[in-house]
């Protein structure tokens, strides 16, 4: 396939690791000053010792004037930095800690910069699990310790855990570097005892090596070696998919591994394998060298048991960024080698292969992958001569893809033609990859939506959609699509009565309006009062005439003011929605008493119009209703539209 993106939506969730640490306040027996000579901790049976030499062939000594050997503490706060100027000192002292089986060890660094010369800068040994807390910015380097990793972890001398974090949250940060064969953290290449080591593989029961939960780790591996996993002499042993314990697990913090020459971002190094990868959550950034890929084999190798997010665990914030070196995969193989299984359920991954390298999958001349596509989005691109997913340069045999279930048999295999689809819904351009007639993979691609032409509530409106992708033939395409946008319809306010037995609504967006009868007016009784006869008003009109018109009336509002002044007629309403109604007869009174202009105010809108103006538009009986509806004003005479007589 020669999509450079593929999106999928999954489920997952980050296995958040809650490990409680406590800083203990600033006294000797808690906070101890690695500059003094290396320091030893140990968890033995339910007691955390802490040991530390001078250097001399004896131990510092404690404010008794006493030997520090095998301290009880539980809580062991390791720094070089100077209690009484703060300056954070280097230091080539080291620190050792070790966990029996069903033990837990808890340490924190702060504020330590360790550059070692022969030795690891720290070591985690024993088959119990050690705590790791991070408070201010920490660094174990050991660039110049040939065959060490900076933070060291062998499974021959332990198959414990390793717990990474950042659990008070206050920015604590590792940069960890190793020596030629060894990992940033992880494996060496030879262990304390010259036994090869085996970094961090497998065994025969569940359980994690290294977990990394929280902080800011950057992790760099020396020639040979991992960013964060296997050192060059990693052994190998004999894999079992379902049985094998997690190599490396990341639930959490703002990770940055760089594989040394040969060795690949996270898992093996070079001629190595990448056992057991597990993402859950966190922001990731892994980046091979040498042949090595981003996530999975180092050079010569593959990877297996990839995991991206977990089966049935809900969406994460995870954020992969992947890239492998000249011949090897973005995730999955180095160069020669093949990911032999590989599950993606949620966040966003964008992976990019070396030349020759698959996106996700196989380096250059490896065997076919075997990918399960259950969710996430994954952008992969493969490098030249090779598939985004499954396939490297020069492969060796085809990939599979399995998609939603790992247990779903139906293998499909990447290959030839393309058809495009727009979903506008969603604003994305889809790619369906085919062999044959069966689609053998889709793939979404993100556009730019531009609106040409908005929508009114009568008239459809206009937009272009365009994405860039690239095809499989090896050329970059650009579609551009026109789509319709439906008219969005009126959207009326609420009914207002005009007290002449209509009542009207108008539009929010554009002022329209429709009138419909008033099924709960009431047509008042004539003024018994009212004399008849021939007698007249100031119009001419008989009494008998003027009952029968309408007079003016505010409707919506239990008061208003009325004032006559300088040919104006103002009627002010206590309301931000009101109507003002009446028979052009009213007005005709009006303007024989000296008003002009007839204004209408509410407290949100003010209009004006002239009586003239209205008294043209029917007779005496007709009537007008002036409305206003919050901001807006319309004008109905004898039920027509006659908004454009106002000024507003």
């Amino acid at each position: 396939m020669k999509c450079k993106k593929l999106a999928l939506r999954v489920l997952s969730t980050a296995a958040v690791l809650s490990i409680v640490s406590s800083i203990a306040a600033p006294a000797f027996a808690d906070v101890y000053d690695l500059t003094k000579g290396d320091i030893s901790v140990g968890f033995k049976n339910n007691q955390q010792t802490v040991t530390q030499e001078d250097g001399k062939g004896g131990y510092v000594k404690n404010k008794d004037n006493e030997d520090i050997i095998d301290l009880p503490d539980n809580d062991v706060t390791i720094t070089t930095k100077d209690a009484g100027t703060g300056e954070v000192k280097t230091t080539d002292n080291t620190v050792t800690v070790k966990s029996d089986g069903g033990q837990t060890a808890k340490v924190t660094l702060e504020d330590v910069n360790i550059k070692s010369s022969e030795k690891a800068a720290m070591t985690v040994t024993g088959n119990g699990s050690v705590q790791l807390e991070l408070n201010g910015k920490n660094t174990l380097d050991s660039s110049d310790a040939d065959g060490h990793a900076g933070l060291e972890k062998n499974a021959v001398e332990g198959k414990g855990s390793l717990y990474i974090k950042d659990d008070d949250k206050d920015g604590g940060s590792l940069t960890a570097t190793g020596g030629e064969g060894g990992a940033g953290i992880g494996g060496s290449a030879e262990t304390s005892d010259g036994k090869k080591n085996n970094g961090v593989t497998t065994s025969n029961a569940w359980g994690n090596n290294i977990v990394i939960n929280g902080g800011t780790i950057d992790a760099t591996g020396g020639k040979g070696a991992a960013g964060i996993g296997s050192g060059v002499n990693a052994s190998g042993e004999q894999y079992n998919f379902w049985t094998s314990e997690e190599f490396v697990t990341i639930t959490g913090g703002n990770v940055t591994a760089t594989g040394g020459e040969g060795g690949a971002g996270i898992g093996g190094a070079e001629g190595k394998d990448g056992y057991g990868l597990y993402f859950r959550d966190g922001t990731i950034k892994a980046t091979g060298t040498g042949g090595g890929a981003g996530i999975g084999g180092g050079s010569g190798a593959g990877a297996n048991m990839v995991e991206l997010g977990q089966s049935g665990a809900g969406e994460t914030d995870l954020t992969i960024t992947a890239v492998g070196s000249a011949g090897a995969a973005g995730i999955g193989g180095g160069k020669g080698g093949s990911l032999h299984s590989f599950a993606s359920y949620t966040g966003t991954t964008t992976a990019t292969g070396g030349e020759g390298g698959a996106g996700i999958g196989s380096g250059e001349e490896g065997k076919g992958s075997v990918l399960y596509l259950c969710g996430g989005t994954l952008l992969a691109y493969g490098g030249e001569g090779a598939n985004n997913l499954g396939n490297g340069k020069n492969k060796k045999s085809e990939s599979e893809i399995r998609y939603k279930d790992p247990n779903n048999h139906n293998n499909v295999t990447i290959d030839s033609e393309e058809v495009g689809e727009w979903n506008i819904e969603n604003k994305t351009l889809e790619v369906e990859y085919k062999k044959g007639n069966e689609v053998v993979s889709r793939v979404n691609y993100a556009g730019k939506w531009t609106v040409t032409r908005e929508a009114t509530c009568t008239e459809e409106g206009k937009g272009t959609y365009t994405a860039t992708y690239d095809s499989v033939d090896g050329t970059q395409k650009t579609v551009t699509n026109e789509v319709g946008i439906p008219a969005l319809g009126h959207d009326f306010g609420a009914w207002v009565p005009d007290g002449a037995g209509h009542k009207t609504r108008t539009c929010t967006r554009c002022n329209a309006s429709e009138t419909a009868a008033d099924e709960n007016y009431v047509a008042p009784k004539p003024d018994d009062t009212t004399p008849s006869g021939d007698s007249t008003t100031e119009t001419g009109s008989t009494a008998a005439e003027t009952a029968s018109y309408a007079p003016l009336r505010v409707v919506g509002a239990p008061a208003y003011e009325q004032t006559v002044k300088d040919g104006r007629v103002l009627i002010a309403v206590p309301a931000q929605s009101a109507s003002l109604t009446g028979s052009l007869h009213a007005l005709k009174e009006l303007k024989a008493k000296g008003a002009e202009v007839l204004v209408f105010r509410t407290q949100l809108c003010e209009s004006t119009v002239s009586i003239d103006t209205l008294l043209a538009q029917g007779t005496d009986a007709t009537i007008f209703t002036l409305t206003h509806t919050e901001g807006a004003a319309s004008l109905t005479v004898g039920g027509a539209d006659h908004t454009d007589l106002l000024n507003k």
